[in-house]
């Protein structure tokens, strides 16, 4: 079991560069769902989810990638509203609750 603990609006990256925002699973409890970070407007289905065991999926199915891949860009957001702010790396992001809602399937 992975034992990672991931900053819930923080912004994150996969060795491919691609960067995500990590947002703590309402619906299940556990876990982590993370969203593209260039797409401030999103508010459906996460990109990916951090299983438990740090298996990381994408639409149902396992990916190649795991938590370990995550690299914590320091960066954080207060929600997705504020989020180009963040990908630019404006002074003065807070670390607050990431505020959007993940849809059930």
């Amino acid at each position: 079991m992975s034992k990672t603990k991931l900053r819930e609006g923080g912004i994150y990256s996969l060795t491919d560069k691609r960067e995500f925002v990590v947002c703590k699973s309402l619906t299940t409890g556990v876990g982590y769902l993370l969203y593209n970070a260039e797409d401030r407007r999103r508010t459906g289905a996460a990109d990916y989810r951090v299983h438990e065991d740090g298996r990381l999926s994408s639409q149902g199915r396992i990916t190649r990638w795991r938590v370990e891949h995550l690299s914590d860009t320091g960066r954080t957001i207060d929600h997705f509203n504020n989020l180009s702010a963040a990908t630019r790396g404006k002074p003065n992001i807070r670390d607050m609750k990431c505020k959007v809602n993940s849809l059930k399937r």
